[in-house]
Order: C-alpha cells, then structure tokens, then sequence
C-alpha cells in the first residue's frame, strides 16, 4: 500500500480552533522585549556586522 493510499484511509481529525491551541499552551503576556533576545546566537559583535550586511545585500539584489 502507498503512502498516499494509507492516509486517504486514516479517520479525518477534528479541526482545532485557535482558542483550543492558546488554552493548551497557556501563554503568557511578555514582560519585557528582553525576553526575545536570545543570547550567545552570535559569538562576536563583527559576526552580528557581517550577517547584517549580507541580509542587506540579499535583500537589495531580490528588490531589482
């Protein structure tokens, strides 16, 4: 049996809502933008300068 022939035959699943998915993982309101940050993904200041610099570029040579 194919892969396409075995999930034509699975039980439809229920569809869930939004407000189901946000009551299961009981989010909570950020305190500060600080939060976002995520320490440590660049290890020197002139590794952050290059990634800046080639997502500029990247971005102008998608534009034209």
């Amino acid at each position: 049996m194919s892969a396409d022939a075995a999930d034509a035959k699975r039980e439809p699943q229920p569809a869930v809502t939004l407000e189901q998915i946000i009551r299961a993982k009981r989010p909570r309101p950020l305190r500060s933008v600080d939060e976002l940050m995520a320490p440590d993904v660049f290890p020197s200041d002139d590794e952050v300068d290059e990634f800046v610099q080639a997502y500029h570029e990247e971005r102008q040579a998608n534009l034209g």
